[in-house]
This record gives C-alpha cells, structure tokens and sequence, in this order.
C-alpha cells in the first residue's frame, strides 16, 4: 500500500527512500494498528451465512469501536504536518496557516456540540427537538439550529433553550468548556493578528528606508522601479 511506498524523514533530516527501511519502520510502528482495524471488516465481509460464522460476526460486530482508534493516525498526520512547516520560511504562510488551523478546531468543537445537542433533544419526549418540532424544515434546517445553539454558547444568544434537568446540565457544562476554550482561543488569534500586523509594519518601515533612499542619491526612476520590483 501507500504506507509501503511513502519515503520519510528522520530526526536529522534525512530523506529515506530504501524499500526495507520503510518496510521495517512500517511494521514496527502502523501495522498493528493496521490488522487490528482491517482483520474485523475482511471477516464480516467474506463470512458466509452459516449459523456458527454468524455467531463469530456477531461478536466482531461488538468490537466496530475500534474504528475509533483511526483518529490515532491523527497523530502521524500532526508530525508529517509539523515536518512541512519546518520546511516553510515565509513568516505570513506559518501565521495564516496557524490562523486557518484555530478556526478549523473552532468548527471542528462546534459540529461536535451540535451533534450532541441535537441528539440529547432528540432523544427525549419533552427535549427542545419536540418543543420546535412545528418550526423544523428537515434535518438540515435541525441541525443548523443546533450548531447556532453551540456557536451561541461562546458568544451571542439564540431562541432556543433547554426545556428539561438534562439539557440544562449539558449546557451548563458547555458553557463552562467555553468559558476556558474560547478565551484562550481568542487570545491565540489575537496574538497572531498583533503578529502579522507586526510584519506589514516592519516591511512598511523597510520599504520607506528604501524610497528615502533612492530619493537622497538621486537613482534613475529606471533604476527605481526594478529595485522597488525586486
């Protein structure tokens, strides 16, 4: 596959592109994963419909959670991530990059407060679902209503509120996550912000040093121009 294919760097630096070498780190590092995810789906899906495989399917059917550990692998995504901007020298790329990298965790939270959301009023007779159920336009129309409801609860304020002691206590604690989250979340922003705004002030500063120059030593407007382009 790709994870047999792919070159890496090591901590040096080094590209290695030797086939056993990758082969190697493959299997001292992903491939256990790897079996524990695939050997549970490859059993389900060429099992015949005898009574004893159905009775194994059924038990490896329990085990569907271990799809969860995927979001292991998010881990090698961080560090092939990490190698990438090391590799970056343009300071606006790093900060519009990191501002792109809030802002996504930011909705990531978001989608998953409002999957819950909706879910605790879904599964409740008296839950907010019921109780808007006659403003409810399809799933899509639920489900922006309930991000609205997770945006609002780190700013704004929105018309739909907890109707009963569970959902009341799921906001309380997502209120409580927002407090710290979005606080140090803006603080981040802005500290990137106050960053870029640093570096237009500082190419600004440069580029005024330059024009008095030009100006003090009488250079060609020729001349000028492809510096200035330069």
């Amino acid at each position: 596959g790709l994870a047999l294919s792919s070159g890496y760097y090591t901590s040096e630096g080094a590209l290695v592109m030797r086939r056993k070498a990758i082969v190697i780190r493959y299997v001292t590092s992903w491939m256990a994963l790897d079996v524990a995810l695939l050997v549970p789906e490859w059993v389900m899906l060429f099992s015949s419909t005898e009574d004893g495989t159905q009775n194994v399917v059924g038990a490896l059917r329990s085990f569907r959670f271990l799809r969860l550990l995927r979001l292991v692998r998010l881990v090698k995504a961080e560090k092939l991530w990490k190698q990438m901007m090391e590799r970056t020298n343009s300071n606006y790329l790093l900060l519009g990059v990191g501002v792109a990298k809030l802002i996504s965790c930011l909705a990531v939270v978001i989608h998953i407060l409002a999957c819950m959301w909706h879910g605790l009023g879904a599964s409740q007779a008296d839950g907010w679902v019921s109780i808007h159920s006659d403003l409810a336009d399809g799933t899509l129309f639920l489900y922006l209503c309930s991000a609205h409801w997770s945006l609002t609860q780190f700013h704004g304020s929105t018309d739909i509120n907890p109707t009963n002691a569970m959902e009341r206590s799921f906001a309380v604690f997502v209120v409580m996550l927002s407090i710290i989250g979005f606080s140090s979340f803006l603080s981040s922003i802005t500290n990137m912000m106050m960053q870029i705004s640093s570096l237009r002030q500082e190419q600004t500063q440069r580029m005024q040093m330059l024009l008095e120059y030009l100006d003090d030593h009488n250079i060609s407007l020729l001349l000028s121009v492809r510096v200035k382009r330069f």
